[in-house]
């Protein structure tokens, strides 16, 4: 099953990224605000490490650095 969830997660971000950067991050900040209201850590990690490498892209490690350490404990509990 987890590795089921891996895979969609994986063809899902390869899909949005195709699409750009911009579009990738705008989907990510939604699913972020779902994941949040609906207290889902394991929803929570992967646009909260997406946004937060692309932010670290950008030069803005001081904003990435609170979403990649959200994103820790539950990516190490997905594996």
């Amino acid at each position: 099953r987890t590795k089921l969830r891996l895979a969609r997660l994986h063809y899902l971000t390869d899909a949005l990224l195709k699409g750009g950067p911009g579009e990738a991050i705008r989907y990510f900040k939604r699913v972020l605000a779902v994941a949040r209201a609906v207290g889902d850590d394991e929803l929570l990690a992967i646009p909260s490490s997406m946004l937060g490498q692309a932010l670290i892209i950008q030069g803005n490690c001081r904003q990435a650095g609170p979403l990649l350490a959200q994103a820790i404990e539950p990516l190490v509990r997905i594996e």
